[in-house]
């Protein structure tokens, strides 16, 4: 009775910690979501051509197809899939640990970690493919621990949401086989993932997008979303070091474990896998310190205290950035661009362009996707029209791009564009008869750019 009662505050926890961003978020409900994945992940879905199932699937993602045969509305999708889909993967989470024998300690902390980094609590209060993909993962890893040959279902399904995780699986299938050559199970299971890898290359209109970031974004502490905090790869290092004995198998999975950490600093899309693993060891690490006799337990408890209070105030870090990445005020101004009819381009910052285009229907010069799609010369033009200073340069520009809207946000005022008022582009929007106010709410401002007559 006591072990459910755990298990079930636990689901409790967890389920509270998945709802709070979109709880807090006012205007949630006016679609004023918390990321900007959120609202690319909306216009794809919305972006599905009314055709035969077999050519849905094959020109977007099956995760995008999916979505759009559930009988809800956007604010209902945005909500309710990464909420579900957040405690399914704890669920399938707790059944993989208790199959690898860790005790009841070692997995409730286990859950608690990975509940509480930043990868996890992004990864399951915004909208995205790993929603479905990590569950199904999951799901792949339980069925092949059981050595049944229905493993290759979620397997294929999860390859062509996220062929990255089709991957890093047919990798552990190698390994796993170099280790035991005489399983047929592993080599049909692996045929099974080169053939579904196989299909997405050469018959499927998708591609994968690596994005790729900075390393010292990733290792300055609670300073990413995407990212770890310090205090749970030390506890992760204890966890490794107690659970370490010597042996072929164990010194692989170490050695693929810490290559594959180091690889994910770069690579985000994989961060959620080994911020898992991390989090299991880290449990097995919490667990030693707990049971671990100390000379001074004053000691010990501020030292448990302290690891315990960084690691979630890197979740409470994580969950009030996503308040605050999309506001009530920016989404006014986007849906007021919905009331104007243009073909022309509105230009803003990229981590604000997938949710004008989302509210407003307007195509944006920048959005989340330019970096990642090494469009530089886009981002050239677009600082050589931040930081204009003459202004038929400025026209030039803009009418060669077809700019006829410049949406300005309080962030781009405070230092993320501009450091001074009349800096740039900001002082023709103020001085030129060109540029016309069109939409103002204090937080946002929206121009029009008039092209001047000869």
């Amino acid at each position: 009775m006591k072990d459910k009662k755990i298990q079930t505050a636990i689901l409790i926890v967890i389920f509270l910690l998945l709802i709070l961003p979109m709880t807090l978020k006012t205007g949630f409900t006016e679609k004023t979501f918390t990321s900007e994945e959120t609202y690319l992940n909306l216009i794809q879905v919305n972006q599905i051509q009314q055709e035969p199932l077999h050519k849905q699937i094959t020109n977007n993602n099956p995760f995008h197809v999916l979505l759009k045969k559930i009988p809800l509305n956007d604010v209902g999708i945005a909500f309710i899939i990464p909420l579900i889909t957040g405690i399914l993967t704890i669920i399938l989470i707790f059944i993989i640990l208790r199959k690898l024998n860790l005790s009841d300690n070692e997995i409730v902390l286990a859950l608690l970690l990975f509940s509480l980094t930043p990868i996890f609590l992004y990864k399951f209060t915004t909208l995205n493919p790993d929603n479905l993909a990590f569950p199904l993962l999951l799901l792949t890893i339980i069925l092949y621990m059981k050595k049944t040959y229905t493993t290759s279902i979620p397997l294929i399904l999860m390859t062509f949401i996220n062929p990255i995780l089709g991957i890093i699986f047919t990798i552990f299938l190698i390994t796993e086989l170099l280790l035991k050559k005489q399983n047929k199970t592993i080599k049909l299971t692996l045929l099974i993932s080169i053939i579904s890898l196989a299909i997405y290359f050469l018959t499927l209109d998708l591609f994968i997008n690596i994005q790729r970031t900075i390393l010292d974004n990733v290792l300055i502490e609670l300073g990413s979303m995407n990212g770890y905090s310090i205090p749970l790869i030390i506890l992760s290092a204890i966890g490794l070091f107690a659970w370490w004995e010597k042996g072929k198998e164990r010194t692989i999975i170490t050695t693929s474990l810490t290559t594959g950490l180091i690889i994910s600093l770069f690579i985000p899309e994989i961060r959620l896998i080994f911020a898992l693993a991390l989090a299991i060891f880290a449990g097995i690490g919490m667990n030693q310190l707990l049971t671990m006799e100390w000379e001074l337990k004053k000691i010990k408890q501020i030292a448990i205290l302290l690891i315990f209070y960084i690691i979630l105030f890197s979740a409470i870090i994580t969950i009030n950035t996503q308040l605050t990445q999309i506001s009530k005020q920016e989404v006014e101004a986007s849906k007021f661009l919905a009331s104007i009819k243009t073909e022309n381009q509105v230009l803003s910052t990229e981590n604000k362009g997938f949710m004008i285009q989302y509210l407003s229907q307007k195509q944006t010069f920048l959005d989340g996707n330019t970096q990642k799609n090494k469009q530089n010369e886009k981002i050239d033009i677009a600082n050589q029209i931040f930081y204009a200073r003459k202004l038929s340069e400025l026209q030039q520009l803009l009418n060669e791009n077809n700019i006829e809207y410049i949406f300005i946000h309080e962030k781009m005022k405070n230092g993320g564009t501009w450091i001074g008022r009349e800096e740039g582009l900001q002082f023709f929007l103020q001085h030129s008869e060109q540029f016309i106010k069109i939409f103002d709410n204090e937080q946002v401002q929206i121009y029009k750019y008039i092209e001047k007559q000869e």
